[in-house]
């Protein structure tokens, strides 16, 4: 590499490290059509900010002294929910907030489209200290996560919103609200659900994930929302970290993959392991499987476990990849192509399903 080559890409890294301002136009929701984003996968600079070592923890610094304050007094739907929710709920560390009316000054501020303000918002609230600069775990990695790093797709629950408070010590992520989790929504109307059409949607969504160079490590129905339109996108990026960074484990019981659960140090939390695309795939399939509600005496359920078996293999090298998982005999007849660009109908059908609770983000 000669000297201009180094400069110009020495430049590129550093422009990419800058943090972004809040953008002038509209933001986007599950409900909006966008098609899905190409991806070549993160920046150093991203990457860098994503990994759990000190010395990068200045990436999050200079995105976290960046974000934009916004005054509680001003917005009554914020006030001091940390407090208020504590009340409510055991987290001390996160308190979730569903606003389904939006009034007008906030939906001016927020940018909100008409759509998306009738649909309501889901604040997400946590203490906004030092603590919240920790590199695992952090607040401020899930918040730069989802405005600055997640691309633009469908089946990616997205941001609408990043902010600390001005009167109180609260980071706040603002998301569109959703009719609620697929897990909990298939519990109470397994009917509803074209089940072909909805595994198509979570596989899509796994897949968006995974181009970004990202793995959630806690692949499960209920961290996949159904937006109000009744199409499925994967939320709860928490957990998401670049692809082979070392971290403890996240996944729930019954869905870890068995390279991650077989460590009982690293269920412990006592030891780190490198999380593969591969370990997302073994999630993947625990939680499809649920979708055999009548323990595969119906053919679709018959598929549905066939496909859940190959995803689980105990070697991750058989476990199925994305083309082999679309040519799976469960979604004959289904275009992925029309499924990407938002041109099928949704998978959930029950247009007056509303779950009020806030749990599930």
């Amino acid at each position: 590499m000669d000297l201009e080559q180094q400069r110009q890409s020495e430049e590129s890294l550093q422009d990419a490290a800058e943090p972004q301002e809040q953008p002038e136009q509209q933001r986007t929701s599950p409900d909006e059509t966008h098609g899905p984003a190409p991806h070549s996968g993160l920046p150093d600079a991203a990457q860098a900010a994503l990994e759990p070592q000190e010395c990068h923890t200045i990436d999050l610094i200079r995105y976290w002294w960046n974000l934009p304050q916004l005054d509680e007094m001003q917005f009554p739907e914020f006030g001091n929910i940390l407090r208020d929710g504590r009340r409510r709920h055991a987290s001390r560390f996160k308190v979730v907030k569903l606003v389904p009316t939006v009034d007008a000054a906030l939906a001016k501020f927020l940018n909100l489209s008409p759509s998306q303000r009738a649909q309501g918002i889901a604040i997400k609230a946590r203490p906004n200290s030092v603590l919240s600069l920790l590199p695992r775990w952090s607040p401020v990695r899930e918040s730069y996560l989802h405005t600055d790093i997640l691309p633009k797709n469908r089946f990616l629950w997205p941001a609408l919103g990043a902010f600390v408070g001005r009167r109180y010590p609260a980071l706040y992520l603002v998301m569109p609200r959703a009719r609620g989790d697929v897990w909990e929504a298939f519990k109470k109307h397994p009917e509803k659900f074209d089940l072909p059409l909805a595994i198509a949607e979570i596989v899509l969504a796994v897949k968006a994930l995974h181009e970004a160079g990202l793995v959630h490590r806690d692949i499960a129905l209920s961290n996949f929302y159904i937006s109000f339109s009744g199409h499925i996108a994967l939320g709860d990026m928490e957990t998401v970290t670049v692809e082979g960074m070392r971290e403890t484990q996240a996944s729930r019981l019954g869905h870890t993959a068995p390279e991650v659960e077989g460590n009982p140090f690293t269920r412990l939390g006592l030891e780190y392991i490198a999380y593969s695309k591969k370990s997302d795939m073994s999630s993947l399939g625990a939680a499809l499987s649920k979708f055999a509600w009548d323990k595969g005496k119906q053919e679709t359920e018959q598929l549905i476990l066939d496909l859940a078996k190959k995803l689980q293999d105990t070697d991750p090298a058989r476990r199925l990849d994305f083309d082999e998982i679309m040519q799976h005999p469960l979604f004959e007849g289904i275009d992925f192509d029309a499924v990407e660009q938002g041109l099928t109908p949704p998978p959930f059908k029950d247009s007056e399903y509303t779950w009020e609770g806030a749990g599930f983000f």
